[in-house]
């Protein structure tokens, strides 16, 4: 083991976040959950305006993209 090297990563050695990369990885997260919950015939539950309630698979759009100025 290289005593000069440290053990911890500083922040230069790993990749930012960006907003871009984060919702490109929770929009994938949306299109896999909507795939298992038409494939279980399950709702999706949300809370719309204060009040809890219930949403077809089938009625959510596939895909949820997000489009950042730059």
């Amino acid at each position: 083991m290289d005593k000069n090297k440290p053990i911890i990563q500083t922040t230069e050695d790993k990749p930012k976040l960006t907003l871009e990369n984060f919702s490109k990885g929770m929009d994938e997260v949306y299109r896999k959950m909507v795939i298992f919950k038409r494939q279980k015939n399950s709702s999706f539950v949300v809370m719309k305006n204060g009040k809890v309630i219930e949403i077809n698979p089938f009625d959510a759009p596939d895909t949820i993209i997000h489009q950042f100025e730059k």
